[in-house]
């Protein structure tokens, strides 16, 4: 489902600015509505039966995820855009721990079916977690382009999307997705 449908931006705006004023049960607000859009892209994400054993149920990578929104982190959101960058942001870093914790030996518990397909944007997607490790690679060596790739491949935003998000063109996403989806590439090719 489209972001704006699920994170309306005056209901949005409204529920953070009540965060930044610390007015009760704002932050409530923002956590309820952000949350069912995290399961959302968790399920579209972990969807297909060869992550059983490795990922776990989307709502565990959504549970997660959602833990690492921290009040202070949404204190500063001042629009839809950046609170779907910061919730992005915190399923990339929940993925790379499951994959961290994987690497390790550690057992995680079955992935339930979700409904929806997942992605196909150039890398593989059945591999999430290690979609998650190679996003972490490239973060230390372009940052840039790490946030266009993580908001496409894990938000699931439009080109469009996160051109304006970010203040930039669809062009100016598109050329850096580019450069992600080549760098990708070759960290799977490998």
């Amino acid at each position: 489902m489209h972001p704006e449908a699920m994170l309306p931006a005056k209901v949005v705006t409204r529920a953070l600015r009540g965060v930044a004023d610390r007015q009760p049960g704002a932050l409530d607000e923002v956590w309820n509505l952000v949350y069912p859009w995290v399961v959302q892209r968790a399920k579209v994400l972990l969807c297909g039966d060869s992550l059983a054993p490795e990922v776990g149920e989307p709502n565990d990578l959504a549970h997660e995820a959602f833990l690492k929104l921290k009040p202070a982190h949404l204190a500063g959101c001042i629009d839809r855009w950046h609170l779907i960058r910061i919730a992005t942001r915190a399923m990339r870093q929940a993925l790379v721990d499951r994959a961290r914790r994987r690497q390790m030996g550690a057992v995680t518990m079955p992935l339930e079916q979700a409904p929806q397909p997942a992605l196909r944007c150039g890398v593989d997607l059945d591999r999430p977690l290690d979609v998650a490790l190679a996003l972490d690679a490239l973060a230390a060596v372009n940052p840039k382009i790490t946030e266009v790739a993580t908001l496409h491949l894990l938000g699931g935003l439009s080109f469009v999307e996160i051109g304006r998000m970010l203040g930039r063109s669809e062009a100016w996403a598109r050329a850096n997705w580019g450069q992600a989806e080549r760098w990708l590439q070759e960290r799977f090719a490998d």
